[in-house]
C-alpha cells in the first residue's frame, strides 16, 4: 500500500514537470506591455520582444530622437495560428516629429512565433520578423 501512494505521488510530481505549449495564454499581455514600451519611447525594453536575429535592425531604426513625439501606441488585431505556434499582430504608432505637428500613423505587421526554450523553461513569445522602415529616417 505504502508502496502504491509514493508511486502515485512520484507520477503526480513527475507529470507536473512535463511541459506543454501554451498558445493563448501571456500574448495579450506581452502586446500590452511592448505597446507601453514603445509609447513611452523604451525602445531598449521594446528590443526585448523581438527575436535576437532581428534586434539590431529594430534597434537602429528605433534610437533616441528627441523630436519624435508618440502620442498613441496599439495593436488593431492579433490572430493567434494555434495550429502553427505563431500569432500574426497589427501594430500601430501614431507620431509627430518637430517641426511637425501632424500626427501620423506608422504600421507594423508583426509575426509573433512561440519559442522554446527547453524542457526547464516555459515557452515565450517573441517577435520574428524586423519592422519596415520608417518614414522618419527617409
Amino acid at each position: 500500500m505504502l508502496l502504491r501512494i509514493a508511486l502515485l505521488i512520484v507520477l503526480l510530481v513527475g507529470g507536473g514537470c512535463l511541459k506543454t505549449p501554451q498558445l493563448g495564454p501571456g500574448l495579450p499581455e506581452l502586446t500590452d506591455d511592448f505597446c507601453e514600451a514603445m509609447r513611452w519611447k523604451d525602445f531598449t525594453s521594446a528590443a526585448g520582444y523581438l527575436n535576437p536575429d532581428v534586434r539590431d535592425e529594430f534597434s537602429s531604426k528605433f534610437k533616441e530622437d528627441k523630436d519624435l513625439y508618440i502620442v498613441g501606441s496599439k495593436f488593431r488585431s492579433v490572430n493567434i495560428h494555434l495550429d502553427e505556434q505563431y500569432a500574426e499582430a497589427l501594430y500601430i504608432l501614431e507620431y509627430y516629429r518637430l517641426p511637425s505637428s501632424r500626427i501620423r500613423e506608422w504600421r507594423w505587421t508583426q509575426r509573433w512565433q512561440l519559442i522554446s526554450e527547453g524542457m526547464a523553461k516555459a515557452d515565450v513569445w517573441r517577435i520574428s520578423n524586423p519592422p519596415p522602415e520608417v518614414p522618419w529616417q527617409q
